[in-house]
């Protein structure tokens, strides 16, 4: 007979929640069940979506809703914008919102392990678009918009362009919070 891989690993008290307060112990056989309790599962597909979200946001927030706003609070025209290479900024942006998406699923993820009725840790555990959209806005409002607001204080921005990038983060991590819940 051949045993598993590595020697089996016991975790204890999965079960406390479930079963009023009471220890128990479970064995773990394969790395497919550690995989499980340690990492919840991630779709592509709703990691691609959410990462579309500030680049679609943004040509909205800072086209026809708020654009000669921004430009102004920045001390730029319209033609200031001209002959710049698009392909690479919103390029590296989307990249960029697809790391940011994954860690927003990661984070989110880790606030929704639950105990089961069997005793495993259960990841996703309720997903619904308004909830992971009050997670994506926790996150902003205490990790982005704090960063947004230092770095526009030190770049000596006015507080229309400080209020504008917060507003425009807030409302992409409530958007790809929601898209990433929702979507699981």
């Amino acid at each position: 007979m051949v045993g598993p891989a590595f020697p089996p690993k016991t975790v204890r008290g999965l079960r406390t929640l479930a079963n009023s307060g009471s220890q128990s112990t479970e064995t773990i056989h394969s790395n497919s069940q550690i995989k499980n309790i340690m990492m919840p599962e991630i779709s592509i597909l709703a990691i691609l979506a959410a990462a579309i979200i500030p680049n679609l946001v943004g040509a909205i927030y800072f086209g026809p809703l708020f654009g000669k706003t921004w430009l102004a609070s920045l001390g730029f025209t319209a033609e200031d914008m001209q002959n710049r290479n698009e392909a690479l900024i919103y390029g590296n942006a989307f990249l960029l919102s697809i790391v940011i998406a994954f860690f927003l699923k990661i984070n989110i993820e880790m606030f929704h392990k639950d105990v089961g009725t069997t005793g495993e840790l259960v990841f996703s555990s309720f997903h619904t678009f308004a909830h992971g959209a009050l997670h994506g806005s926790i996150f902003a409002m205490t990790l982005v918009i704090p960063v947004v607001v230092c770095l526009g204080l030190f770049q000596k921005q006015g507080a229309k362009n400080i209020l504008l990038n917060t507003g425009f983060w807030l409302i992409c991590f409530a958007l790809m919070g929601g898209i990433l819940d929702f979507w699981s």
